[in-house]
């Protein structure tokens, strides 16, 4: 079994474009809660 939980990222701010103010971090997940039971089949894609 595998279990994740409040699984939070954040990124940090960056420089806005052509004059836009700053972004502050930016929060890719909050709270996601992940759970995978026995027999199933999971599979995760990303960077």
């Amino acid at each position: 079994m595998c279990a994740v939980r409040d699984l939070v990222k954040t990124y940090p701010a960056t420089r806005g474009r052509r004059g836009a103010p700053a972004t502050p971090e930016v929060r890719a997940t909050d709270g996601i809660r992940l759970d995978v039971q026995r027999g199933e089949i999971f599979g995760l894609l990303g960077p």
